[in-house]
């Protein structure tokens, strides 16, 4: 079995779609309309507790630890980042996100499935930081806030939803990410050309799809398994200047997808029960793919 009764990250893939349109992959209204309506009952169900922790008169009380003021990071990730039942996690810009539902909606009709796509569930860490922010970093006299306790508060935000990342990574099977124009961007230094991206969250996902020890699916694994080792720990706090960092990607362990190769996947897939089985089939026709 596997940690939490799940299974663990076993392959990653960098998808090529630096030329794709959003008719790239193309999928029955039904398959759409399943993936949609799974996005927006994950959405509703978030929403639901978003809004009674802001009608609530004791604010932030229900994340106090027992007997303490101390709030407690896991019972908030718990209620704004929940894990969620995937077999892939597709990893994406914003930008992409209406490509990304696409592709995840191709992904259930042919091989029965399931995405998680962050963007269109966990957007809301800016709404409860402005909570955290408003109970402990707001000054009253002079209706401004604290710049340090921002600074803080903003890490911590940020640090739980990138834990909440990677968990969600290491819960699914395999990783797509991709490679768009809105996502990388490349440097041409004389010979040498360096992939970078403008995404915090980009760098943060890849890297942990990097360094994660892969686990065989169909095999007993060791339930110690453990992703909180993360490489980086991202302080992204925004100012009135339009900051931008670039991060240089390493996607050596990701194994390099076109549009063919996964068209030959949905074609040998034809004749398989769906479900998760089907990635062996992937797993398969790419075994000698970078080597």
């Amino acid at each position: 079995k596997y940690k939490n009764g799940g299974i663990s990250l076993y392959k990653a893939y960098e998808l090529d779609f630096t030329n794709a349109d959003l008719n790239a992959f193309s999928s029955s209204s039904q398959s759409y309309t399943h993936v949609v309506n799974q996005i927006d009952h994950n959405q509703k169900s978030i929403n639901k507790r978003i809004e009674n922790l802001f009608e609530s008169e004791n604010d932030l009380v229900d994340y106090y630890s027992k007997d303490s003021k101390i709030l407690d990071a896991d019972e908030i990730i718990k209620d704004w980042f929940p894990t969620i039942k995937a077999d892939i996690f597709i990893s994406h810009s914003h930008a992409d996100e209406k490509l990304a539902i696409r592709f995840a909606s191709w992904l259930f009709e042919n091989f029965g499935l399931t995405a998680f796509i962050d963007s269109s569930v966990w957007g809301y860490s800016s709404d409860l930081l402005k909570k955290i922010d408003q109970k402990y970093c707001y000054k009253e006299q002079t209706k401004t806030y604290d710049y340090d306790k921002r600074n803080v508060t903003t890490s911590h935000v940020h640090m739980m939803l990138s834990t909440a990342l990677n968990n969600m990574i290491d819960s699914t099977e395999c990783l797509f990410f991709l490679n768009t124009p809105n996502s990388i961007s490349l440097s041409n230094e004389i010979t040498n050309e360096q992939k970078f991206t403008y995404s915090p969250w980009l760098y943060s996902e890849l890297t942990t799809a990097s360094i994660v020890e892969k686990k065989n699916p169909r095999l007993e694994s060791n339930p110690q398994m453990s992703t909180e080792d993360v490489r980086s720990i991202i302080k992204h706090y925004s100012s009135q200047e339009n900051l931008q960092i670039k991060y240089s990607l390493n996607l050596s362990e990701l194994t390099y997808l076109r549009k063919a190769d996964l068209k030959k996947w949905a074609l040998d897939a034809v004749e398989c029960t769906k479900g998760s089985n089907t990635l062996d089939i992937l797993y398969k026709n790419t075994i000698f793919t970078n080597l």
